[in-house]
């Protein structure tokens, strides 16, 4: 009863070892995968922007994925976790984003003054 006890364990142990291999690869290079990161934060913002549902029509982002990047939404996906396993890379990369984003705040800014 013990040996069936301590194999059942050793067991379980074997199989929740983490391997340290991602089951995601990186097929979107990292400079794509920085811009389609950019694009969907600018398609999520004009989404909540009164003007953008009164005037213009809902852009679907797998529609977005796929006509500007030849993307499915599967791929996309399993290329942000894949990504997001690099936490470091990851940051930075959404950093760049972020400044991006910055910029094109601060010229639409200068252009409404």
């Amino acid at each position: 009863m013990k040996k069936l006890f301590l194999f059942g364990v050793v067991l379980i142990f074997c199989s929740c070892e983490n391997s340290g291999k991602s089951k995601f690869t990186k097929t979107i290079p990292e400079a794509q995968m920085e811009d389609v990161l950019y694009d969907l934060a600018l398609l999520q913002a004009a989404e909540h922007t009164v003007d953008f549902k009164t005037n213009i029509k809902k852009v679907e982002m797998k529609t977005f994925l796929k006509d500007k990047y030849g993307l499915d939404s599967l791929t996309f996906v399993e290329n942000n976790k894949a990504y997001a396993e690099d936490i470091k890379l990851y940051r930075k990369m959404n950093e760049r984003v972020f400044q991006r984003l910055k910029q094109l705040d601060e010229s639409l800014t200068m252009k409404g003054k």
